[in-house]
């Protein structure tokens, strides 16, 4: 995911796939910011698969986001409804506060986040390696899969995102 501040450009950004050495094939070109940002505190663990309603986290977000609230059934209903990736652990979140930023914050937003479905999607085994200022991704239509062939598996395989004007060998 690129995002308009911080890790990354917004819009116009194209994203290639190397295939062979120093050839690189176009994979799809990003038309919307996603929505990152920093986590301030670790996200402490949770053992149980009932909601984790003990733990919060707020995340400065790198543009001006808004997040909302939503009921319980509603998260199970939608398995990506208030999805976000913290760290390598994705979760879903029922509660979402606005925050006040700091003054002088270069950030443009905080949220409070809370009322936790951990671990989903396969990644309960994240739910306690999570370090600070760890990157969170919300999960939206920014978000890309690369899927991967049989032939990948094993093997390096490199991404490029490259800004508008820039040349593939130079991108991150």
């Amino acid at each position: 995911a690129v995002c308009g501040r911080g890790r990354g450009a917004a819009e116009n950004i194209a994203v290639y796939r190397e295939y062979d050495t120093d050839n690189y094939i176009l994979q799809y070109v990003a038309d919307s910011p996603a929505l990152m940002g920093i986590c301030e505190d670790t996200l402490g663990n949770h053992l149980s698969e009932d909601e984790d309603t003990t733990n919060v986290l707020d995340v400065w977000f790198f543009d001006a986001i808004t997040l909302e609230s939503v009921l319980l059934a509603d998260l199970v209903r939608y398995p990506t409804l208030n999805l976000i990736r913290v760290g390598d652990e994705w979760l879903q979140f029922r509660t979402a506060t606005a925050q006040t930023l700091e003054e002088n914050s270069p950030y443009r937003s905080k949220w409070r986040i809370s009322n936790l479905t951990r671990g989903t999607f396969g990644t309960t085994g994240e739910i306690g390696s999570h370090v600070a200022d760890e990157y969170a991704t919300v999960f939206t239509e920014a978000v890309r899969w690369f899927p991967l062939d049989n032939s990948d598996v094993g093997e390096t395989v490199t991404i490029k995102a490259v800004t508008n004007g820039q040349a593939e060998e130079n991108g991150q």
